[in-house]
């Protein structure tokens, strides 16, 4: 199953998917095929407390080439008419600590994969979507490299944009996650999320 998506099918929501006792991972995984390269080095697609809810991480750094998948394998529905791309990047912020080099990210993926499925839930249950994908960064993330993706898709652009903006707010309010910001001194310190 590829990790980090959330569909609607024909205006279910997800739940009469994901919650579906009698569906297998195999039988889920011919309705969300992996994308090749999805079962990389430091991508786990799973995590244990339920294994039909799919991960959001990645380690390291949001890869171009996994941002540039999610964008053409929606090319094929051909009843969505927007997308709408949130790119999170680490910057480089000169603090009195320092000039921050990288964040290196950790989570409790369990809850934080939870959390991020129920803000999905919440998105499509708020607008009319057809599907939700969210990747953040584990570990280490340079200054200007990629560590959020949230991507939204929906018959119209307000849904998608309005949708996207959503998630992307719940993610920083409700997600248990969290960034060590190292600075170039060698200074560290926890990042509060604003």
């Amino acid at each position: 199953m590829q990790g980090g998506n959330f569909h609607s099918l024909h205006g279910t929501p997800t739940d009469s998917v994901f919650n579906s006792a009698s569906k297998s991972v195999h039988s889920l995984q011919k309705v969300f095929p992996p994308l090749e390269g999805d079962q990389g080095v430091g991508f786990r697609n799973f995590i244990p407390m339920k294994k039909d809810i799919p991960n959001c991480f990645v380690e390291g750094p949001i890869p171009t080439d996994k941002i540039a998948r999610s964008i053409e394998e929606q090319q094929s529905y051909t009843m969505i008419g927007a997308h709408d791309i949130f790119l999170g990047q680490v910057r480089a912020d000169n603090l009195e600590q320092g000039t921050v080099a990288e964040i290196e990210y950790t989570a409790n993926l369990t809850m934080a994969n939870a959390v991020f499925h129920e803000i999905s839930e919440s998105a499509f249950t708020k607008f009319e979507l057809n599907s939700v994908k969210i990747y953040h960064s584990l570990g280490s993330v340079k200054a200007g490299e990629i560590c959020l993706f949230v991507f939204t898709s929906s018959k119209h652009r307000k849904m998608a944009m309005d949708a996207c903006r959503f998630v992307v707010e719940e993610i920083k309010e409700k997600a248990p996650i969290f960034g060590k910001e190292k600075f170039t001194t060698g200074n560290h310190q926890w990042k509060v999320n604003t």
